[in-house]
């Protein structure tokens, strides 16, 4: 079978935009800089793999030449250009830089969130083109959808993908994050991570089950307090504080208990007087 050879095209590399999320081969220091000084004295021998969609072009394979190129002012780069959507051209720059071995697991597991969630792709597809284990996959998403310092942590490979596994059994990412912190500080092995996480989840249950077999807590009791006039007991709210000297507080203690007794003078003065009242007569039998 023939195979057709592909076109090459010169673009301008500032024409070529970079996807926000992606996969970037993964290079030692010093072979970067020896890759840097390849490029500025021969220039770019092997075409840049780039995605059209609509009127972007989007770089697919060839990041690192992309970038030498913008820093040496390149005026053109060699490009072979495919039409393809956004997801198409995300699953092609998983696979070309998985192709190559060395690639950050945390990068990894954006794309393949980014191909789930926000481009429609399924499980079942991504594998299909991919050519990766579904078990890994799923892994990959749930990580996605965890606490987010546990993909922050394999991004700065604080944590092993394993670990990160591991922690993504607990369903609640308080507890996610806790067991985190732990795996930062210890680095446990994979082994006994397994075991903490366990016991861990089984401590988890049976206090959840104990809790539902005390049922609802009590209501508490609202907390009152006496009134420094009246006496009455009154919850805490209801009660009010004035910055008041010693003296003033006192005067005023005085002065309600004044106005408590003229009130009660008053009210016994009017039960007598109603008493002292006459009475009207009352009517004949014979009355007209």
């Amino acid at each position: 079978m023939k195979v057709e050879k592909m076109k090459i095209q010169h673009i301008d590399p500032r024409d070529i935009e970079i996807p926000k999320v992606r996969i970037d081969s993964a290079f030692d220091q010093d072979i970067l800089e020896m890759f840097a000084d390849d490029i500025k004295k021969t220039g770019i021998e092997q075409a840049l793999i780039v995605g059209r969609s609509g009127d972007h072009l989007w770089v697919i394979d060839g990041l690192h030449r992309l970038q030498q190129a913008l820093l040496n002012g390149f005026p053109t780069v060699p490009c072979i250009v495919r039409d393809m959507d956004l997801k198409q051209i995300q699953i092609r720059n998983l696979v070309s830089n998985r192709l190559r071995g060395k690639t950050k697991t945390s990068e990894e597991i954006k794309v393949v969130g980014d191909l789930y969630t926000n481009h429609g792709a399924t499980i079942d597809e991504i594998v299909e083109k991919t050519g990766m284990r579904r078990d890994r996959l799923e892994t990959m998403i749930l990580i996605t959808q965890a606490h987010p310092e546990i993909l922050r942590a394999l991004d700065d490979e604080q944590i092993s993908f394993a670990a990160a596994g591991e922690l993504i059994r607990f369903k609640d990412p308080r507890h996610q994050h806790a067991m985190l912190m732990s795996c930062i500080q210890y680095r446990p092995k994979a082994a006994d991570l397994r075991t903490w996480v366990t016991d861990a989840i089984k401590l988890i249950d049976e206090q959840k089950t104990a809790t539902i077999a005390a049922g609802p807590p009590p209501t508490p009791a609202v907390p009152t307090a006496p009134c420094a006039c009246c006496q009455g007991n009154f919850p805490l709210q209801q009660l009010s504080g004035v910055p008041l000297c010693r003296s003033c507080h006192s005067l005023l203690i005085q002065a309600y208990d004044e106005v408590k007794k003229l009130e009660a003078a008053q009210a016994k003065a009017a039960a007598a007087a109603v008493q002292l009242a006459p009475q009207p007569s009352g009517s004949g039998a014979g009355s007209p």
